[in-house]
């Protein structure tokens, strides 16, 4: 168990997934955070 848990963090496909992770958590800051962020600095100058 722990063998086949070392050795999916130290192989390739533990790389692929954490860059899916990766990619995926920037799409959300992106689409988002940055709107609502110029959204609320905005309304602070109406």
């Amino acid at each position: 168990m722990m063998k086949s848990f070392l050795s999916f963090i130290d192989g390739d496909r533990f790389d692929q997934l954490f860059d899916k992770i990766l990619n995926g958590l920037f799409l959300f800051i992106v689409l988002f955070c940055f709107p609502y962020f110029f959204f609320t600095i905005l309304s602070l100058f109406r």
